[in-house]
């Protein structure tokens, strides 16, 4: 089985969307299950340049092809449609997993849905969540909104991470029997190769007494620590 894995920013970015869809990848080559990763240009080349390697293929997208399809639509939607078609008769992909559900995941959806092939869009926060106050989310920009919420609802299935996420498909009338909840995992390796904080405080110059928090998450607004 071959899975197709587009995404607009991937490593050596180290968000959650890149390190999580990293791992998905990792774990499918456990299963002998062959993922191809397809980002953009640009993280293709910082891959490159920083000679790492991966246990599985990644593909660059055209330059600036997803900037188009954002200034130009129909012309990027032209483009990316040749594009992934010949990705498909290259790799004969058995589904389709889109990350980010735009421009990425709506450019999936239109090239999918005209040849029937399986596939589901993966959206992380940004691209479907909107906080007006601290000026967050993609769909403030009303030309992004209105093409989200016109084909958003046209996926075959869309993955919510957590409750928020699904409750802003609900807004968007998507029918919850298309919406399938599966939330970020932990690696159980990691816990079961347990090290004492005092270790990790003396390694990091941490005093004993000092009250230690630890977070999983870029330091950003909409994250709260404060």
């Amino acid at each position: 089985m071959r899975v197709a894995f587009p995404i607009s920013s991937f490593l050596p970015n180290f968000g959650g969307a890149e390190v999580g869809l990293h791992n998905i990848a990792l774990f499918l080559k456990i299963k002998n299950i062959d993922p191809v990763i397809i980002t953009s240009w640009t993280h293709f080349r910082l891959l490159k340049k920083y000679n790492w390697k991966l246990p599985y293929e990644v593909v660059p997208y055209p330059p600036k092809s997803l900037t188009l399809f954002h200034k130009y639509p129909a012309i990027g939607k032209y483009i990316l449609n040749i594009f992934y078609k010949k990705l498909q008769e290259r790799y004969n992909f058995d589904f389709w997993h889109a990350t980010f559900g735009y421009p990425v995941g709506v450019s999936v959806i239109i090239f999918c849905r005209k040849y029937s092939i399986p596939h589901l869009v993966r959206c992380v926060g940004e691209d479907i969540q909107v906080q007006t106050k601290i000026n967050y989310g993609m769909r403030l920009n009303k030309k992004i909104d209105n093409t989200i919420k016109n084909f958003l609802p046209k996926a075959e299935t869309l993955v919510a991470t957590s409750k928020t996420v699904i409750d802003e498909y609900k807004d968007l009338g998507i029918n919850l029997e298309n919406i399938k909840k599966i939330p970020n995992g932990i690696n159980l390796q990691y816990i079961q190769n347990y090290v004492h904080s005092h270790s990790i405080r003396k390694q990091l110059g941490i005093p004993p007494n000092n009250f230690l928090f630890l977070c999983f998450g870029r330091y950003h607004k909409k994250k709260n620590f404060e």
